[in-house]
């Protein structure tokens, strides 16, 4: 049976010196799959590079050196699970990634922070057989997998099969909601996010032999190159800025001598509290309220604005603050917080709400009132990269900043 057709070489005749072969592959699904056939090829003895930009595409492109035969390389598809159905031969030299000028480089790309949007941009890469390098100063992983959406989506379907429990519209169903045991519940939700760490970040960036992960705090120098810890600079063509952002803490008296509880430490507590006071109104202020209140803590929420969700409809904003008066929690809309102080067990808040001074106490206060960009002491101005007044980097709609070299 033809395997695949004659191009510009006998079935079996090795390769000349220098040539780049493109193979036509059939059975790939997955990126998964392009990575496996890309590791195959590369273990033909005479194969100097590999690479498949895409399993979509359903091309492999091979550059040799010394006698390779598209039998050889047709075989190693094979047994990788996958099939070739055309081989194209194509003298000359094999491309090689510009450098840039002519200016030698270390890297194709490096990228700054190891989320989803840095980890999405180093496989793509890594993919069309470009050199990557990834920094990461923190945990790999970055907001979404380690405090995020996965530990908050953990914590709020335990919430609500709780709750559920104890509240649902079925007659003759006698359950009951008891037995809370926090500690538990919170290594639980640890243990998911260590395994979601591992199987989707650690464990894709070592699957790729053309991504280096490197450990420490990036900045940019005057050439737009990166450099770690002040002393390792990277050499690249290209950099995405992917350092994600933090959580905003409201400046009001008495905040730096109180301890305030974000959106990451709220998830960590060791002890559920008995009273929550909430500042902000939006997603993350409203679905982390919800839960704790389902949990049986008593919640109180702050918002500034005349109604919740402000950016939505206003029967979006009506619906949803009635479903959560209906679970017990408090609301107070039209409220600016001005101070807060401790008081033995309790921290206590003082707001203006609706024109009228109130005081709010409680075990714990959550601020959740938006986020602000890790771009800080980057060295971003310095090359000219332009930021907007809340320290966002800004882009056009190909992603790319005022500096044609960084994109973010």
């Amino acid at each position: 049976m033809k395997l695949f057709k004659k191009k510009t070489a006998e079935r079996g005749q090795g390769a000349p010196n220098g040539n780049q072969i493109e193979l036509d592959i059939e059975g790939m699904t997955c990126d998964h799959c392009a990575l496996h056939v890309q590791k195959a090829l590369k273990q033909v003895d005479g194969v100097v590079e590999a690479r498949v930009p895409s399993w979509k595409e359903k091309r492999a492109f091979v550059s040799v050196s010394g006698e390779v035969s598209e039998t050889q390389l047709a075989r190693a598809v094979e047994e990788a699970g996958y099939h070739v159905k055309e081989i194209h031969m194509k003298t000359g030299k094999g491309a090689t990634p510009s450098n840039g000028g002519g200016r030698e480089v270390d890297y194709d790309l490096v990228v700054i922070g190891t989320g989803g949007g840095g980890m999405g941009a180093a496989i793509r890469a890594a993919e069309m057989g470009r050199k990557v390098a990834i920094v990461e100063a923190g945990t790999i992983g970055g907001t979404c997998v380690n405090i995020g959406c996965v530990p908050s989506k953990a914590l709020i379907r335990a919430a609500e099969a709780y709750h559920t429990a104890g509240h649902h519209p079925f007659a003759g169903l006698k359950t009951r909601a008891e037995g809370l045991d926090w500690p538990a519940l919170i290594a639980q939700k640890d243990e998911l996010v260590a395994e979601l760490r591992q199987k989707k970040y650690v464990d894709v960036l070592e699957a790729y032999e053309n991504i280096r992960l490197i450990r420490g705090r990036a900045t940019l120098d005057a050439h737009g190159d990166v450099v770690v810890d002040g002393q390792q600079t990277l050499k690249t063509r290209k950099v995405v800025v992917a350092t994600g952002a933090r959580p905003k803490i409201l400046p009001i008296d008495g905040v730096k001598e109180v301890e305030v509880l974000n959106s990451t430490t709220i998830m960590a507590l060791k002890k559920q509290p008995a009273s929550l006071l909430i500042i902000g109104g939006r997603a993350i202020a409203l679905e982390l309220g919800q839960a704790f209140a389902r949990f049986g803590t008593k919640v109180t929420l702050l918002q500034r604005s005349p109604r919740l969700v402000p950016a939505h409809e206003p029967e979006i904003s009506a619906g949803i603050e009635e479903a959560l008066r209906n679970e017990g929690i408090e609301i107070f809309t039209g409220s600016t917080p001005q101070a807060i102080r401790q008081e033995k067990g309790e921290k206590v808040v003082t707001a203006m709400v609706n024109g009228e001074t109130r005081e709010f106490r409680a075990e714990q206060v959550l601020m959740a009132v938006g986020r602000t960009p890790n771009t800080q002491n980057m060295g971003l101005e310095a090359v000219g990269v332009e930021l907007d007044k809340g320290g966002f980097i800004v882009v056009d709609e190909y992603l790319k900043t005022s500096n044609p070299k960084i994109y973010a």
